[in-house]
């Protein structure tokens, strides 16, 4: 019986050393794919942020080209509409100055017909230059 005893303890003490092997072997199988799992999610995640970085940076580059136009549209565009501006301005003055040349003349007449006149008239009758003079203004 004693025999049996040892056995049967013999028996469990293998088992047990088995199933301590098995489960030691087990945590290290699992541990090592969790090890390669995490590996592999590392790979991914790190392609994923290269991509995404990459793809930031075409888009920035992007934007700034795209900024960088429309500034020197708006320039160009302001460069146009300021000489368009002094076109206008140019022609208003040259029209202003002839109109205004016209009008000088046309005074510088009217002012010498009122001399002549009011000279004339004065020598005829000096009492009534007065009151014409507001006909000729």
């Amino acid at each position: 019986m004693e025999m049996m005893r040892r056995k049967e303890t013999q028996i469990h003490t293998w088992l047990n050393m088995a199933w301590t092997v098995l489960m030691v072997r087990m945590a290290a199988f699992l541990l090592m794919d969790f090890t390669v799992k995490l590996m592999q999610l590392k790979t991914r995640a790190l392609g994923f942020l290269q991509t995404s970085l990459q793809d930031f940076t075409v888009k920035l580059t992007d934007l700034k080209s795209m900024i960088s136009t429309f500034h020197q549209n708006n320039l160009q565009d302001f460069i146009v509409k300021l000489t368009q501006l002094k076109s206008r301005a140019t022609c208003f003055l040259e029209y202003s100055h002839q109109d205004f040349t016209v009008k000088l003349m046309q005074l510088k007449v009217r002012t010498s017909t009122f001399l002549q006149i009011s000279h004339q008239d004065f020598e005829v009758n000096p009492t009534q230059v007065r009151p014409m003079l507001p006909a000729f203004l």
